[in-house]
């Protein structure tokens, strides 16, 4: 960029930020989709005994025993 002048720099940066924004916003759209998979994939497995389910439920249960509350 030390070799543009002004209005090269200005053309420059102008295109970077149109990129930023593109990039970004394929990110959202992106995001939004994993988000609905991994519920639509949850909600799949939520009657079965996933690791998840029960790492958590073992580790309410102990802290439950201790005293601590949960809010779900």
């Amino acid at each position: 960029m030390q070799t543009m002048d002004r209005k090269q720099r200005k053309a420059y940066v102008a295109k970077k930020a149109e990129d930023r924004i593109r990039i970004k916003r394929k990110i959202a759209s992106l995001s939004k989709k994993r988000h609905a998979y991994i519920a639509k994939k949850r909600a799949k497995k939520s009657g079965q005994n996933t690791l998840d389910e029960a790492v958590l439920t073992t580790v309410t249960g102990h802290m439950k025993t201790r005293g601590y509350r949960f809010k779900k």
